[in-house]
């Protein structure tokens, strides 16, 4: 890939998808949340929103793809290998900073919150990047990140809605695309479906998805948009145009924050097909939208001996 590829995790500014990643929020303007002593029962499924760090108006967020366990009988999660917090300069530095790329983590140094919920203290750590931004030009078609979760989380294959936000403090109406501080709840998530298989062959083999087949985007800003607009059981779909390597370039659009969000065949909700991954703005205008196949991510790591070798989705 060129420079002018877009990546998109949750650096939430207006002009994002034009000249690529804004600036987040100052770290002399954050306030940083102290974890409780004992952290509180989570639930995690695929499809919410995941933060890199401890503040309040802090941005660098991304959506979780899918959950499971390895071979290890780990609870792990699969987001986008970009959302990997690097920065350790200029206006995104970041105190947490992420692992290198490549190298197996098993320290619990590179944290993983709910962002609804930072003060519930992390859910996981990172622990495998397949690779990231900081050199620039993705060095293979592998944008993945694994994170395994702490033991007072749950693991469920059921997606929920997005809740519906009110204004702030301040009177200021949430905007997904521009604002961390949302106001008080005004619709509270529902059940919306399960994704509990893995986009397969009749032998249970993973499968890319071809390219007469239309894919669908549940990452976390979309769905939030949908729900600030009433109307919280929506998803952005698209047909493929082409795949490359377990690369789908499709029509179903993305905003930043997306990044590493479930995507899924129309039609079959309940199979994960991929992951959100970047904008591609140049070649054919109406397939811009690149997802990553859950194939391309599992035949690389599953041989690995890692953490998350071995996933099998969430079934319950």
């Amino acid at each position: 890939m060129k420079r002018t590829t877009r990546y998109l995790t949750g650096l939430l500014t207006a002009t994002t998808l034009i000249v690529g990643l804004g600036a987040g929020t100052a770290q002399a303007e954050s306030v940083q949340i102290p974890a409780p002593a004992v952290p509180p029962a989570k639930t995690v499924a695929a499809g919410m929103r995941l933060a890199f760090d401890d503040y309040t108006e802090k941005g660098n967020m991304c959506t979780l793809g899918a959950v499971g366990t390895d071979s290890g009988n780990r609870k792990v999660g699969i987001t986008a290998g970009h959302c990997n917090p690097w920065e350790t300069e200029g206006p995104l530095k970041r105190i947490y900073v992420g692992p290198m790329t490549q190298v197996h983590t098993l320290d619990n140094t590179h944290p993983v919150w709910d962002w609804r919920d930072v003060a519930a203290g992390p859910i996981g750590w990172i622990r495998w990047v397949s690779d990231d931004e900081r050199d620039g030009p993705l060095r293979g078609p592998l944008d993945y990140m694994v994170i395994e979760f702490a033991e007072n989380v749950t693991l469920s294959s059921q997606l929920m809605t997005t809740p519906k936000y009110g204004p702030n403090a301040n009177g200021t109406p949430y905007d997904p695309n521009t604002s961390l501080d949302p106001g008080p709840i005004e619709v509270p998530s529902q059940p919306w479906w399960k994704m509990n298989e893995i986009y397969a062959d009749a032998a249970g083999n993973p499968m890319n998805p071809g390219w007469n087949q239309t894919l669908c985007n549940a990452g976390s800003t979309t769905t939030q948009f949908f729900a600030q607009a009433g109307d919280p059981r929506n998803v952005r779909c698209g047909p493929i145009g082409y795949s490359s390597g377990g690369l789908l370039y499709s029509q179903a659009g993305m905003k930043p924050g997306d990044s590493g969000g479930p995507a899924f065949v129309q039609g079959q909700s309940n199979k994960w097909a991929g992951i959100s991954s970047w904008i591609w703005p140049g070649g054919n205008l109406f397939y811009q939208h690149v997802y990553t196949s859950a194939k391309r991510i599992l035949d690389d790591l599953n041989p690995r001996g890692i953490t998350g070798s071995g996933f099998k989705i969430t079934n319950n």
